[in-house]
């Protein structure tokens, strides 16, 4: 049937009233249409910067969600991008780290909701361009630890398998230098599976 919410409900509100997550078992799909029928009454664009986050990671910065809507010549954008942040914020729906000025979102089911609502195609076009985005950090040198790791896990959710067989080498490098071996093997053999299964099928990678 159709979900109907009080004015003025609020994300908080919607979560006090089920419990916490692990509380609510038995009631979490009634939970997830509650939390859709939330943000279908946002604004437009605070719904889209939601959706835009919910594929891009645990924490992003406005830079990088700004860089995206850019590639994908997506609104809003700049200034208005930021007041969104800032008013999605407000309301309880992100949460913003002063020490590594990211946002991350405050229920971990609203950003699965979010995610699992966007179209494959719309997925796989922010994967890519959140890829592209760190990428390009890394090769202006203002990658974070990991970076090369983060932009093939993107590339390979939108099964862009020429741009993870080319990130694999420095993905595998990447997770030896933090120690990470289970990640290294891991990188190397889906690099080695994918060059098994697809061969000359892969699409032309640059020069």
């Amino acid at each position: 049937g159709t979900v109907m919410l009080a004015k003025g409900a609020s994300l908080s509100s919607l979560e006090s009233a089920f419990g916490s997550a692990d509380s609510v078992a038995g009631q979490s799909h009634t939970l997830q249409r509650l939390l859709t029928a939330q943000v279908d009454s946002l604004p437009h664009e605070m719904q889209t910067v939601l959706q835009t986050a919910s594929a891009m990671g645990d924490a992003l910065s406005s830079k990088a969600l700004r860089d995206v809507h850019r590639q994908l010549d997506m609104k809003p954008e700049g200034s208005r991008l930021d007041e969104c942040l800032r008013k999605l914020r407000g309301d309880r729906y992100l949460e913003f780290a002063l020490d590594s000025k990211t946002y991350s979102f405050r229920s971990a089911m609203l950003r699965d909701v979010l995610y699992s609502n966007l179209p494959f195609e719309k997925r796989k076009r922010v994967h890519e361009a959140t890829a592209r985005g760190i990428v390009a950090e890394a090769a202006r040198g203002d990658a974070k630890e990991a970076a090369f790791l983060s932009a093939l896990k993107h590339y390979k959710t939108a099964e862009n398998w020429g741009q993870v067989m080319l990130l694999a080498a420095d993905a595998a490098e990447q997770a030896l230098s933090c120690a990470s071996w289970e990640e290294a093997v891991s990188v190397t053999t889906q690099a080695s599976m994918l060059l098994r299964q697809h061969g000359g099928a892969l699409a032309p990678l640059p020069p």
